[in-house]
């Protein structure tokens, strides 16, 4: 076998080298034309692997090490098994491995030779770092820039056999590539990784280098499939378009093990969103992949620590389905674990409040229980999570609650009234349990609080009406009880009470205000069903309240739109308010141009405006409808000087 010199000091292995590099030295200075001639020295070569740096131990290493008159040891330094111990996975009371295995090669392990240009430039002896073949981190710390790993010329991957240092086999010149800068938090985490190779130092509790490393893959998996979060951390930490998706995705859970657990938390909320396979919304395997798996292989081999914060999280945050023992991470604990969680099932809630099944979505809807519903599977089926504290927050409120009968005597109203109050929201938090509506005594003091602030009076003028009597008066344009205390909230009607009553029986109201809000409260009223027309008729111009025989003639001259509702006809509030917004009587065309009614009315004898109903148009009409549009027209003539040529 020919031989060769013992190599030079300037030649022999440097601080970080790779063995490729330190082949490619020694060619290079012994005058081969190539690496694979000074490999070609060694006998068996079916032992040599495709990239040199992957050399296990064993005679081909040991052939390697004799013929280039160094030790084995010295070598193995130089391939990817230097970094064995803080790689191979293995358990707590396992000793330390010194060589890789072939799945942790191609998992941490680039199958190129990436390259630093600022490096190979700046080095008195250019030679390749072994950690730039490190996949988990993508840029050169030293100089703040991205590692390349084609050849900007050919596009080509950089093979770790290439005959020269720093020259492409298309002859580029990798010195003069200009790579990509980097930001400093980019730096400062690469750098962190690099700290936990070298000095074997773990950034988790009882976790080894391995074991976090092991696990920092599965997150940049977890992380590469979630586009959202992957947006954010390049913005974070200011990677551009140079960096692939693999690095940032490995940078995305270095981040996520610099500031553990909280950027864990984060990270599943975002994470348990993704769309996954399958058709199904809920389903924990489905929400957060194989996560749950990994970390229970984790914590079997003596590593707890990502077991016990995704447990933790499970507990606290976990609303898009249900948690029990089938679950991996809950199989060997405690059965009082889950007992602890944060969120219950809506059947549990229904049972501890006594309530209907059903009720516990309407509660949710309504904001008093907090929780989340969600549709499981195509069959109609749901799933739904409430808050255990909003739970126990509403049984503390019901059990100070009283029921509809003791409200209205406390109320001085009729049980039906309490009612109505309910369904317009003025109790709030008002649930009805088997023992019929319960009131929260806050909800009834609210409620109070409209009468007791209102000034006091000894007795009632003929200017004003009790609750009692305006209702009588006013209820079939559409006034209530319900509807009156509103008016009186919102200040549009004055209030009084009388000072020998303690309660709504002597609430007082002003009759000036009540006619004058009462066609907006009867379109209010009538604005789900429709308003009928003999009730129409009496609010649909504030002005000049009308008969309904005025309204089926609009109706049959097509300027008003109505419905059959059985034997009646019913006008819906969008057709009144187009109706108002089309049309108007005299007296408001009067305002619009500026003029007294006799000269509106010579204006229609001599032709220059026509009224679409009125008496010179219609029989029988005792009033004349005017279109808004032909006012306007009129006026803008009139201002135009136009008016009175035309006439």
């Amino acid at each position: 076998m020919e031989t060769i010199q013992p190599l030079p000091a300037r030649e022999r292995l440097l601080p970080g080298e790779s063995l490729a590099s330190l082949l490619r030295r020694t060619s290079d200075t012994m005058g081969y034309e190539s690496v694979r001639r000074l490999l070609g020295l060694v006998q068996d070569q079916s032992r040599l692997p495709w990239n040199i740096n992957h050399l296990s131990p064993g005679p081909a290493l040991e052939a390697l090490a004799c013929l280039l008159k160094t030790s084995p040891g010295e070598l193995l330094q130089a391939t990817v098994h230097r970094f064995g111990s803080a790689l191979v996975l293995s358990t707590n009371d396992q000793a330390q491995v010194e060589a890789c295995d072939r799945k942790t090669i191609l998992r941490y392990f680039s199958a190129g030779s990436p390259v630093c240009p600022h490096c190979l430039r700046d080095d008195p002896v250019p030679h390749d770092r072994l950690i730039w073949s490190f996949r988990p981190i993508p840029i050169c710390t030293h100089h703040g820039v991205m590692l390349i790993d084609r050849c900007s010329a050919c596009g080509q991957r950089l093979r770790p056999d290439r005959d020269h240092q720093f020259r492409c086999r298309c002859g580029r010149d990798l010195r003069d590539v200009q790579p990509a800068a980097v930001s400093n938090d980019t730096i400062d985490l690469s750098q962190q990784v690099e700290g936990w190779l070298s000095d074997q130092h773990s950034p988790l509790a009882k976790m080894t280098t391995a074991a976090c490393l092991w696990w920092a893959e599965r997150l940049a998996k977890a992380a590469g499939k979630t586009p959202t979060w992957m947006r954010r951390i390049a913005d974070e930490l200011g990677i551009e378009v140079d960096c692939s998706a693999e690095s940032l995705a490995w940078l995305a859970a270095f981040q996520i093990l610099t500031n553990w657990p909280d950027r864990l938390e984060t990270f599943l909320n975002e994470f348990q969103r993704v769309p996954k396979y399958q058709h199904t919304s809920t389903g924990i395997g489905r929400s957060f992949g194989s996560l749950l798996r990994h970390v229970a292989q984790l914590e079997q081999l003596g590593f707890a620590t990502p077991a016990d914060a995704l447990r933790k999280h499970l507990l606290r945050h976990y609303k898009l389905g249900h948690l029990s023992k089938k679950v991996c991470l809950f199989q060997t604990t405690k059965s009082g674990v889950l007992s602890t969680r944060t969120w219950m099932t809506q059947t549990e809630a229904a049972k501890s409040l006594r309530l209907r099944h059903g009720a516990v979505v309407d509660l949710i809807e309504g904001g008093i229980l907090t929780g989340e519903v969600h549709q499981a599977g195509r069959s109609g089926r749901s799933v739904g999570l409430v808050s255990r504290d909003s739970v126990d927050q509403l049984k503390r409120d019901l059990k100070t609650a009283i029921g509809t009968v003791e409200a209205a005597k406390r109320l001085g109203i009729s049980r039906h009234r309490v009612l109505d109050l309910n369904h317009a929201g003025l109790l709030p938090r008002t649930v009805r349990t088997s023992q019929g509506w319960r009131i929260p005594k806050i909800a009834i003091e609210s409620v109070e609080s409209i009468y007791r602030i209102l000034p006091t009076v000894k007795q009632a003028n003929s200017g004003w009406l009790t609750a009692r009597q305006a209702t009588r008066q006013f209820g079939p344009g559409g006034l209530t009880f319900v509807r009156l205390l509103q008016q009186v909230q919102m200040e549009r009607i004055r209030a009084r009470r009388l000072e020998r009553a303690n309660d709504f029986a002597g609430l007082l109201v002003s009759k000036t205000d009540l006619e004058r809000v009462m066609p907006d409260v009867s379109l209010q009223h009538f604005a789900s069903n429709g308003c009928p027309l003999h009730s129409l008729a009496k609010i649909l111009f504030s002005e000049r309240p009308m008969k309904e025989p005025v309204l089926k003639k609009w109706i049959q001259l097509g300027l008003l739109n109505a419905q059959r509702a059985g034997r009646a006809q019913v006008v819906a509030a969008e057709e009144v308010e187009r109706f108002r917004s089309t049309y108007c009587l005299f007296s408001h065309a009067c305002k619009i141009l500026g003029i007294s009614r006799a000269t509106l009315a010579r204006w229609e004898t001599d032709g220059r405006i026509q009224p679409v109903y009125g008496r010179r148009v219609t029989p029988g009409a005792g009033f004349s409808l005017y279109r808004r549009a032909d006012l306007e027209h009129l006026q803008a003539e009139r201002v135009a000087g136009r008016f009175r040529r035309a006439a």
